[in-house]
């Protein structure tokens, strides 16, 4: 997880925590995108030194504007949509229940007060940059995958195959093998479990899939747990395919 601090708004010298040679490279684009100098070394920042971006302009008066003191929002945007799987799938699970991209944004980040307060504290630029994201059809952490833009129907049925597998879990939760034979999609498969007292079901986080990529997923610890069907969704619509 991407974690940075900065400094109170409105000073020029904005400072990042956490090293990693990956995160310097953000800073260093973050930094540069803001008209800000870079005066902390990759050397530095990897042996603890908090990255320092100067955006004094030279005049001691900063730059302002979202672009700079937004910078830390964006990486931590960035981080749920293009970088952890499991942050991008509890984004999706809040879009799917109705939530805003932004809403959906601070969802993902419920562990991360402090992310949450950077992405508030700009709200109105990462609703402007998540609409910009939306529009492009970005999919998730993806090595390279995103989402199909067609209509989706009963045709495409055919492009997921779920299929048990003999890994059990402690829990006694059976491993899945989902598998995509189609262009770009976000799959979440559908449990159900029927039993003289009662009747269950739960669905899967969604997974992006590209073509002839698959994941594994796990059932709900059920006595006798089934598949009812699965949903797809891409840029443009979504479709829920029945097995039952």
């Amino acid at each position: 997880m991407l974690v940075a601090s900065t400094q109170l708004a409105g000073i020029t010298r904005l400072a990042f925590a956490q090293p990693s040679s990956w995160t310097y490279d953000i800073f260093v684009n973050e930094c540069r995108k803001a008209g800000g100098m870079v005066e902390s070394t990759r050397e530095q920042y990897m042996r603890g030194e908090r990255f320092i971006c100067d955006r004094s302009g030279g005049g001691g008066q900063s730059r302002g504007g979202n672009d700079g003191t937004c910078a830390e929002a964006k990486v931590n945007i960035d981080w749920v949509l293009f970088s952890d799987r499991g942050a991008y799938a509890r984004f999706s699970q809040a879009r799917g229940r109705g939530f805003s991209p932004f809403d959906a944004i601070i969802f993902a980040q419920s562990h991360n007060g402090h992310a949450q307060q950077t992405i508030v504290n700009c709200k109105d630029w990462a609703t402007s940059y998540l609409a910009g994201i939306s529009a492009a059809g970005a999919g998730g952490p993806s090595n390279g995958v995103t989402l199909s833009n067609r209509s989706l129907g009963s045709s495409d049925c055919r492009c997921v195959t779920v299929l048990p597998t003999d890994e059990v879990d402690f829990g006694g939760r059976r491993a899945y093998r989902v598998s995509n034979s189609c262009d770009g999609l976000e799959i979440s498969v559908q449990f159900i479990e029927k039993v003289p007292d009662r009747s269950m079901s739960s669905a899967s986080p969604f997974s992006l899939l590209g073509s002839g990529a698959e994941t594994k997923i796990w059932a709900p610890a059920y006595k006798l747990a089934s598949i009812s069907g699965f949903s797809m969704r891409n840029v443009a619509s979504s479709f829920t395919c029945r097995t039952d």
